[in-house]
């Protein structure tokens, strides 16, 4: 039983390091949003163009950057072939094996890593920056799902550790 808790406790931290990559992600994901919907505006220069688009590559190559290191006790969990992006994780969280708990959010990290990858390589102009906010607004989306099934799972496990605690 303390093998389980100690499992549902050390799960909880990976899904937790997971989820608040994503945190950030959002946050990033947010501000180039804002940018596409300020570069959209007819009132901007080709100067301010310029500046915005180069802040929304650099916030782009770092939503490539959080995806490429987050990482749980050395293990890479989101970036390609990482933990939860190449299949689904089974913890085992009490003495028999039918106590577990199996997370497959795979698809939905890759989807998240698809749109990172493609956000990476656009650039802001001010005719191409209202599909900007469109897939902006898509991959928030996505970060938004792969953080629900990690806060679900986050959940039950914390359950668990309360119910083994009893």
């Amino acid at each position: 039983q303390k093998v389980g808790m100690r499992n549902a406790q050390d799960a909880i931290s990976m899904i937790q390091t997971a989820e608040g990559a994503m945190d950030e992600m959002t946050n990033i994901t947010q501000r180039m949003k804002d940018l596409a919907t300020q570069a959209a505006n007819g009132t901007n220069s080709d100067k301010d163009i310029a500046a915005m688009d180069a802040e929304f590559k650099e916030l782009g190559k770092e939503l490539g950057n959080i995806r490429d290191n987050t990482t749980f006790g050395g293990t890479a969990l989101l970036k390609k072939d990482g933990k939860f992006e190449k299949e689904k994780v089974t913890f085992q969280i009490g003495a028999s094996i039918d106590e577990k708990l199996e997370l497959d959010a795979s698809g939905k990290v890759q989807g998240v890593n698809t749109a990172i990858s493609t956000a990476a390589a656009a650039s802001l102009t001010a005719t191409g920056a209202a599909a900007q906010i469109t897939a902006m607004d898509s991959m928030l989306e996505k970060i938004g799902e792969a953080r629900s099934a990690f806060g679900a799972n986050i959940n039950r496990l914390e359950h668990t550790v309360n119910n083994l605690s009893n």
